[in-house]
């Protein structure tokens, strides 16, 4: 899907596939709950599943998942948050839809971490799925707190949304976002964001398509596909923006 907040075309999509009867199939699941009837018929038609970014929340209904380590991204978030605003401060966290695997453990990486820091206090959390108009909600919690002193935004869709706001008054909150968007490395080269903690999309995207291919050799010419492999989240700044490796 276009769109990784359209769930209902993603459950369409899979009727379609599944009805193709493919070999293995890989998914990124935008709601860890509705996709359990695909699943189940994906399972009834030995079509192994192999899960890449975001998981569902049934895990025995996949063969294997390949993601980032997400609890780490919002640890990540908050140490450089935290140090960037002096360890004290209200802050807010901006966030992708609350029903996403990846997100829900961003969030609490990131609020259960900031417990290290008695000084500093998460205000708000606002979900994109559950509000009308992101922009609108995150510039009512600005006017809300004009002291803000820090800010923490999930994804890389959610961190654009924010950049574009037009900021008023002397007082800029600081900002940590998620996945190096142009836009979003144009402000940390700018000073306008702290920094950027990135996932590894194409090291992603090989090993799922590798456990895919472990997937459809028979049984016994294969000493098994590994379950679950967590890669760690890269912090990426001003000193390191242009780090051939990133």
């Amino acid at each position: 899907a276009s769109d990784e907040k359209d769930v209902s075309s993603q459950v369409n999509t899979l009727d379609a596939v599944i009805a193709e009867n493919p070999d293995v199939l890989c998914i990124s699941a935008s709601d860890t709950n509705s996709l359990q009837a695909q699943l189940e018929s994906a399972k009834e038609n030995g079509i192994p599943v192999v899960a890449f970014d975001s998981s569902v929340s049934d895990s025995k209904m996949v063969r294997a998942f390949r993601g980032t380590d997400n609890k780490r991204v919002g640890e990540i978030a908050a140490y450089r948050l935290a140090v960037a605003i002096g360890k004290m401060g209200k802050v807010a966290v901006f966030s992708a839809q609350e029903k996403t695997q990846s997100i829900q453990e961003r969030v609490e990486g990131f609020t259960s971490y900031m417990e290290n820091y008695p000084d500093i206090d998460v205000v708000e959390i606002v979900y994109q799925d559950q509000v009308d108009d992101m922009t609108a909600a995150m510039q009512e919690v600005l006017e809300k707190n004009p002291q803000l002193e820090g800010v923490f935004c999930t994804n890389a869709d959610v961190s654009d949304l924010y950049l574009d706001i037009e900021k008023t008054g002397d007082h800029v909150p600081t900002m940590v976002g998620v996945d190096a968007t142009s836009k979003q490395q144009e402000a940390v080269r700018n000073g306008v964001e702290a920094g950027v903690v990135s996932q590894d999309p194409y090291r992603i995207g090989y090993q799922t398509i590798l456990a895919a291919v472990q997937l459809t050799v028979p049984k016994e010419e294969i000493s098994g596909v590994e379950r679950t492999v967590l890669y760690d989240p890269a912090w990426i700044d001003s000193s390191s923006l242009d780090d051939p490796e990133y």
